[in-house]
């Protein structure tokens, strides 16, 4: 399979080892495979896979985002075809939780546990269950 995605495009900020390794395992694979099945490009938000609880505080949030990789971490993805990265981020990677920001035109997608995969978020701030 081809390797679309480089590691410096998963965060403006310097990436710790451990989290480059988070990202080489889960993202990475998951990733790929995506475009290689969408046949276009994905381009990660704003680089917004990585961000550290500091980052976070800075910014007036509560450090505990799955963009800060205490777990297997977060990445927002955009491509030109919404629709179609919605549909072969929900059948072709394993990630756990999707979540669809329409007024961003960004999905996050991480490997949190929950009840339900698919979710949207109107206003930037509540997740809502999608279908």
């Amino acid at each position: 399979m081809t390797e679309y995605f480089k590691l410096a495009e998963f965060s403006a900020e310097q990436i710790p080892v451990d989290v480059a390794l988070k990202i080489e395992q889960f993202h990475v694979p998951n990733l790929n495979r995506a475009r290689e099945v969408l046949g276009a490009p994905i381009r990660i938000s704003q680089k917004s896979g990585y961000r550290s609880v500091e980052t976070e505080l800075r910014n007036g949030r509560p450090g505990t985002s799955q963009h800060c990789f205490r777990g297997a971490g977060a990445v927002d993805v955009t491509a030109d075809d919404l629709e179609a990265l919605g549909s072969v981020l929900l059948r072709h990677t394993d990630y756990l939780r999707i979540c669809y920001y329409p007024t961003k035109h960004f999905y996050h997608c991480d490997f949190k546990t929950s009840t339900h995969r698919l979710y949207v978020c109107d206003d930037g701030v509540n997740w809502k269950r999608a279908r």
